[in-house]
């Protein structure tokens, strides 16, 4: 997991396997205690942009009565298989 607040502005994940998915999960730790995080509930939710380069542009929300999908943007691309 990479978390907003301690992950560096960019970072590379190196892949060793794949069926051709890439799922990502907007999750989030609310200080509850209910679990390590949280993720997928009430008004939670990630716009996913298409970019002309072909990356995608996730803007993410977290719980609350006012989704804010401001809060969490980053964007993925693949670069070459090597």
């Amino acid at each position: 997991m990479l978390w907003s607040d301690t992950a560096p502005t960019q970072t590379s994940i190196a892949v060793a396997e794949t069926h051709g998915w890439l799922v990502l999960y907007n999750v989030w730790d609310s200080g509850r205690g209910i679990r390590p995080h949280e993720s997928q509930r009430a008004t939670t939710g990630m716009f996913v942009e298409t970019l002309p380069d072909g990356a995608h542009r996730y803007s993410c929300t977290d719980i609350g009565i006012e989704p804010d999908f401001t809060r969490l943007i980053f964007t993925v691309s693949i670069e070459g298989t090597g």
